[in-house]
């Protein structure tokens, strides 16, 4: 099964299932009380900028362990930190990088206390144009990961891709 949270009035379709508090919604949930699922029944989740307005989003994120079968991909997409788009009103929190390294490499023990974890296997990073290409030509040094990442303005979200894991 396939599962996509947060979908909208758009939602990627592609054989997911869209789970949204809109009416619009195939499964009409509001994610901050868990996803109505079994679980280890899910074997892809994606999400495109959802999380960040979530109140609790790790809650989700423990949510998409348990529904997830070991070895299940989930994608998340947020607004970069440093975008325009990171805090406009109704945005709950800012889903950085920093935030996945703390809870993927720094302090797991923390919070995956379940049976299962989400491990970061890749971050992609989405441009801004033309920004991108102007700060490109104004640091022909960086490469142009380190241009996304580190520019403000360059890079309007960031792409997650984990794997669900057993924890230990």
């Amino acid at each position: 099964m396939k599962i996509e949270l947060g979908g909208g009035v758009k939602p990627r379709g592609e054989g997911f299932v869209n789970y949204d508090v809109l009416p619009c919604a195939d499964v009409v949930c509001d994610l901050s009380e868990g996803i109505p699922l079994d679980d280890d029944s899910v074997d892809e989740v994606y999400s495109s900028h959802c999380l960040e307005h979530i109140p609790d989003p790790m809650a989700v994120l423990r949510e998409i362990c348990r529904v997830c079968k070991v070895g299940g991909t989930t994608e998340i997409r947020v607004p970069h930190a440093n975008s325009q788009l990171a805090m406009v009103w109704d945005h709950k929190h800012v889903f950085s990088e920093v935030a996945v390294m703390n809870f993927d490499e720094h302090f797991p023990h923390e919070f995956w206390t379940g049976p299962k974890r989400l491990k970061l296997v890749r971050t992609e990073y989405g441009c801004q144009e033309p920004l991108f290409s102007e700060a490109c030509k104004l640091f022909p040094r960086l490469s142009h990961e380190q241009v996304l990442r580190f520019i403000p303005g360059t890079c309007h979200e960031c792409h997650f891709h984990f794997v669900t894991q057993a924890n230990g």
